[in-house]
């Protein structure tokens, strides 16, 4: 007879949703967009990449994830163990309050 029912969980605990969400935090940070200007000095136009910050989204953060909408909604709704980093996910405030536990992370 079968114990459990669904799916297993992606992430069994609020620390481990706080060390994938840091992930993508810092992922966005260290591949920033690039742009390419055109500058023009004393009649000569040269061409620049510019690194632009990527926002933060949580469509970016979902994708990262390997979720849905769906799936986040309902862990807001139906798992208030992953309410703490849900919230602060939600205000982009993960990548502060994590780095304690990311460097404490195996």
């Amino acid at each position: 007879m079968r114990t459990a029912h669904g799916r297993t969980s992606l992430f069994e605990t609020n620390d481990d949703l706080c060390r994938a969400c840091v992930s993508y935090f810092d992922w966005a940070t260290e591949n920033p967009l690039q742009e390419d200007r055109v500058f023009s000095h004393q009649g000569e136009q040269t061409h620049e990449s510019v690194s632009l910050l990527r926002a933060f989204t949580l469509s970016g953060l979902w994708l990262h994830l390997g979720i849905t909408e769906k799936t986040w909604r309902a862990w807001r709704r139906d798992r208030p163990d992953l309410k703490e980093v849900i919230t602060k996910a939600e205000a982009d405030e993960v990548d502060g309050s994590c780095s304690a536990r990311r460097r404490n992370a195996p």
